[in-house]
């Protein structure tokens, strides 16, 4: 018989789907999160190691905007583990480490109280009052399991960071659960990777293409495989499982898991999101230290050197001061030309100084 134990279906995690990729940055052995039009499976291939799976992808077209799957378990919120999260990073020897400092779903939160151990504190989670999601220290996730019958056994994962992506996949979960009177293990879905417009408060207000992740499916064909699925389970004289799979709550992620998870944390250039914390931001001196209650954080030496302006942000500013430099329109038209070879995040983010300079200097020489 089987060993009395809770089973980590993340064992069987044996790829990983994404619609990003870390890129270098410019001036640095560093990397920023890269975003795609498709998706990118991933494959296991050592301890914290992955590695893009060449051959699952060139299956599904080198490029696939759509993947067949199957769900995997009956629980929309085990099929779709998601919530709010913050990460911090804390003293590790020589080097730091990310550890999850705060999680919740909007109503109840689980705060931790020290880096000495696990312990976390329970308080009331709402993001509008929240001055740790306010300064952009907290941001959703969403973790998403399943499995995909072309590449065989395992267990897939999808993570995401996107409000968007979690609240699309989430109404088709709950609008297939309606379907089938409560059944979705064992139900066939479509993953597809779709543009929306959303207006960026980081851009101003400006539209902006985003890629999402949605859940399309043939409403005949679900039906089928729930009334096959009802059927298999009634003749069964096995216990009735709704699935084994389900994707496990963040609170029970893996250290490694953090660390990867929090590299997801970056603003909408893809830098690294500069600690935006001041010392009203938290409600506690100890919050203030970075969760560390006084009695174990270090004690205070020298502040810190101000963090170093990125590579990417130097860039921005170039180009800015560039445009802003210019003193007729043929000049612009120039630097408007040589920016055609900038990365697509430095065009994004001067197009609003680029369109401003150029309406005063038309006004002038008209």
């Amino acid at each position: 018989m089987p060993i009395k134990r809770q089973r980590n279906s993340r064992r069987r995690i044996t790829r990983r789907l994404a619609i990003g990729e870390r890129v270098p940055i410019q001036g640095s052995n560093k990397t920023r999160p890269g975003k795609l039009d498709h998706f990118q499976f991933r494959r296991k291939v050592g301890h914290k190691m992955w590695e893009v799976d060449t051959t699952a992808n060139e299956r599904f077209g080198g490029r696939p905007t759509a993947i067949s799957v199957i769900l995997c378990n009956d629980d929309p919120e085990k099929v779709l583990d998601s919530g709010l999260a913050s990460f911090r990073s804390i003293p590790d020897g020589k080097y730091k480490r990310q550890v999850l400092y705060c999680h919740g779903d909007n109503e109840t939160a689980y705060r931790l109280i020290s880096s000495a151990g696990p312990e976390r504190r329970t308080l009331t989670c709402d993001k509008n009052e929240c001055p740790v999601f306010q300064d952009g220290d907290c941001k959703p996730y969403g973790v998403f399991h399943f499995q995909v019958p072309e590449l065989g056994g395992g267990i897939v994962e999808f993570k995401t960071s996107s409000w968007n992506t979690i609240d699309a996949v989430e109404a088709a979960l709950e609008e297939i659960s309606g379907i089938t009177g409560g059944i979705l293990a064992g139900i066939p879905v479509t993953l597809v990777v779709r543009p929306e417009m959303v207006r960026a408060k980081a851009r101003g207000g400006q539209l902006t293409k985003i890629y999402i992740v949605d859940i399309e499916y043939d409403i005949r064909e679900v039906q089928h495989a729930a009334r096959m699925m009802k059927d298999l389970r009634s003749s069964s004289t096995a216990p009735r499982r709704t699935g084994a799979v389900e994707a496990p709550p963040i609170g029970e992620w893996e250290e490694d898991d953090h660390e990867e998870f929090a590299e997801e944390f970056h603003d909408g250039n893809g830098a690294p999101r500069p600690d935006s914390r001041t010392s009203d931001a938290w409600d506690s001196p100890e919050e203030r230290r970075g969760g560390i209650p006084e009695s174990v954080a270090p004690e205070a030496t020298e502040p810190p050197d101000a963090p170093e302006e990125s590579s990417d942000e130097m860039q921005i500013d170039a180009w800015t001061n560039k445009i802003e430099d210019c003193d007729d329109i043929e000049e612009l038209a120039r630097v408007g030309f040589d920016l055609s070879d900038a990365p697509e995040f430095v065009r994004d983010a001067v197009a609003d100084a680029y369109r401003r300079v150029r309406s005063g200097l038309a006004m002038e020489e008209g």
